[in-house]
């Protein structure tokens, strides 16, 4: 089923990502979106038994992101704000780790822009189009 293929994919991409060094994080990033991107393909589906697994798996893959950064916290011993703020500094990185930060942040900030545009579906336009269509205002002039 194509849902357990992508709990699987996310899986291997956290084991993977813990082994990476910041010079990686811009392809586990992309890969993290390839994956919710798939996700949200699903909720966009007719069938509702595709969306109802979906929400499911949407709900599994945000617990696991959550353990992850809870998991970061508790190995650096810094508080989800201090981390926050050291990730944000670019000192605290080199040059080349700065930029692959740098471009998964703008990565993140692109996929986040396509999640709030209006989905162009075929499906979802049909929707649009079977409301009624109105003519031109009619006016309240009396003519004579």
């Amino acid at each position: 089923m194509k849902e357990e293929k992508i709990l699987r994919q996310f899986d291997e991409l956290l084991k993977h990502s813990k082994d990476t060094d910041v010079l990686h994080l811009e392809e586990t990033v992309h890969e993290l979106i390839k994956i919710f991107m798939q996700i949200k393909d699903q909720l966009e589906s007719d069938d509702l038994e595709v969306r109802k697994e979906a929400v499911k798996n949407l709900n599994l893959l945000q617990k696991k992101l959550k353990e992850q950064a809870d998991f970061a916290v508790k190995e650096t011993g810094l508080s989800q704000d201090e981390l926050k703020e050291y990730m944000n500094t670019s000192k605290n990185f080199s040059e080349d780790e700065w930029k692959a930060i740098q471009e998964a942040q703008k990565e993140l900030k692109d996929y986040e822009k396509q999640l709030v545009q209006p989905s162009s579906s075929p499906v979802k336009q049909e929707k649009k189009d079977k409301k009624g269509k109105k003519g031109p205002p009619k006016s309240k002039w009396i003519t004579g």
